[in-house]
């Protein structure tokens, strides 16, 4: 699924800055 691994990828980018913390 590649929005999927979309959004993980923007999920483990922006974890570093706490920004999708949240969002899943």
């Amino acid at each position: 699924n590649k929005y999927k691994i979309l959004v993980n990828e923007l999920r483990i980018m922006n974890y570093e800055q706490g920004e999708y913390d949240a969002v899943s």
